[in-house]
């Protein structure tokens, strides 16, 4: 999927999210297919956040498999080993990503979107993928 539709889902996100409106003081992660479908879930912990989508996507059956995963923080090993046995292709973060989610990514072949709805994204990753901007 282009950096660009992905960025404009993870900005669009905060919108979705009802939790963050009422406390401001939860992550969300979204899983979102080539289709458009898209689940959003919110907690606490961005790890609990990614385990409640991932849930929702298998509980529902959705129409596409996913195929991006959006984080409105940054995304850590932990987290990207989750994408890795999720099999999701690409990742987009609001924030940073860390070193050895860096690795895992380039070792497993995921693309990572990372500073995603900043004007320099940093990618990781396969870059067959990317199209660059004009």
């Amino acid at each position: 999927m282009h950096h660009d539709t992905i960025a404009e889902r993870l900005e669009g996100l905060r919108s979705q999210q009802a939790l963050f409106q009422t406390t401001g003081g939860v992550h969300a992660a979204a899983l979102l297919a080539a289709d458009g479908t898209m689940l959003l879930a919110e907690d606490i912990g961005r790890h609990t956040a990614v385990d409640k989508v991932a849930g929702m996507w298998i509980h529902h059956h959705a129409s596409a498999p996913p195929s991006v995963l959006l984080l409105s923080g940054r995304c850590g090993w932990d987290l990207m080993a989750k994408v890795v046995r999720l099999g999701l292709p690409q990742v987009a973060c609001v924030g940073a990503m860390s070193n050895q989610a860096a690795k895992l990514a380039r070792d497993h072949g995921v693309l990572v979107m990372g500073f995603a709805l900043g004007d320099n994204p940093q990618f990781v990753g396969p870059w067959t993928d990317v199209v660059a901007k004009a």
